[in-house]
């Protein structure tokens, strides 16, 4: 789960996927959420390597769609048919931090999820990615 510019740290995740032969496709899902669509960094690339297993999600999409504006509590449970999967998110702190919550209440074990920044109760610190 990527977004704005924490897309970024996915690129080359999905590029070593690829190299070892494997399909990204099978077993992974990228939500990306932006404001506009003109925000999407790596569209093509994402769409080529993920398919349908990408799903971008637009704040202030003027359209109509199924899809939320943003990432929430009920579309997470929606989506999550797995509960023993790993999760990775990067993007604003803000986003971090609410999807995290939104994982754990679901049922998500927090050493399952991992983020760009490590909360510990409501302290925010940045932590170190091996």
């Amino acid at each position: 789960m990527a977004a704005g510019t924490g897309i970024v740290p996915f690129i080359p995740i999905l590029d070593q996927i690829m190299g070892r032969g494997e399909n990204p496709k099978a077993g992974h899902v990228l939500i990306y959420a932006n404001k506009h669509k003109e925000d999407i960094l790596f569209k093509n690339k994402l769409r080529k390597m993920l398919g349908v297993n990408f799903i971008p999600l637009l704040s202030r999409n003027k359209t109509n769609t199924r899809l939320p504006k943003r990432m929430n509590l009920m579309y997470l449970k929606f989506l999550v048919l797995k509960k023993d999967q790993y999760f990775y998110i990067c993007g604003p702190k803000s986003f971090e931090f609410e999807t995290r919550n939104h994982l754990l209440q679901i049922g998500i074990v927090e050493n399952q999820i991992q983020t760009g920044y490590q909360f510990k109760e409501t302290q925010l610190t940045h932590s170190n990615l091996q």
